[in-house]
């Protein structure tokens, strides 16, 4: 599954696929862009998240689910006004997905979690939250690839270090960074990023200027090398 649109301003691509392995999806993942008015202001604006709902624990498609809706939900009311600290208005939608999921947990005692990697941009200024091992690149004509966020993951036993769904929640990863005219914003859960070498990444969207063409062929190079977990890619190019 794909999707693409365009604004007078940006363009996007979002990829999803099960894989070959998994019965079903547990990834999630949505786009928006709009224009912000304030006073007698307009400025651009455009979030997007992924999540991947955490293996071995039960309704994962349903955790990620919730924490993409009510990220999505409490940015856009954000947006609507651009009334505050978009780094404080972030964070505090991914404490609300957070409590979201336990209050889930709580209701239907299913005991479920998932990765999180949502970000927000304002103009010409990006602002990241994630937690768990879903990744978020920023991507600058001429130079590398560059990966934003650090991975809450234990190298030697691969478990999570930090997601979503628990009553006290784990690390949140977040940052700013001034973007330009042309930059690229990837976010991948890592049934791409476990598959697909860095390297590999980086010509794809290198060699890629179409954004929908490029989250479809991140995720289908990770079917390639095997789609051994459900994958989903999102790029968007700020003009």
């Amino acid at each position: 599954m794909s999707d693409a649109s365009e604004t007078n301003t940006k363009y996007f691509g979002l990829c999803t696929k099960n894989g070959y392995v998994k019965e079903n999806n547990e990834d999630s993942a949505q786009f928006l862009s709009g224009i912000s008015s304030t006073g007698d202001k307009s400025i651009d604006f455009i979030c997007a998240c992924v999540a991947d709902g955490v293996g071995g624990r039960p309704a994962g498609e349903i955790a990620s689910e919730i924490s993409v809706q009510t990220f999505m939900e409490k940015m856009l009311k954000f947006s609507i006004a651009a009334d505050g600290d978009p780094m404080k208005a972030l964070i505090r939608a991914v404490e609300n997905a957070n409590s979201a999921i336990v209050e889930a947990n709580n209701s239907q005692n299913k005991g479920m979690a998932t990765t999180f990697v949502g970000c927000f941009v304002l103009g010409h200024k990006l602002y990241y939250a994630t937690s768990g091992d879903s990744s978020i690149f920023h991507i600058r004509a001429g130079k590398s690839i560059h990966l934003l966020n650090a991975m809450h993951r234990d190298l030697e036993t691969g478990r999570l270090t930090s997601c979503l769904g628990f009553r006290r929640l784990f690390p949140i990863c977040s940052g700013f960074l001034d973007l330009k005219g042309g930059d690229r914003i990837c976010l991948a859960t890592d049934g791409v990023t476990d598959l697909v070498p860095l390297k590999e990444i980086e010509k794809i969207i290198v060699d890629s200027k179409n954004d929908e063409k490029c989250a479809d062929e991140l995720v289908n190079r990770a079917m390639e090398h095997g789609g051994r977990d459900n994958a989903t890619a999102i790029m968007f190019t700020l003009i």
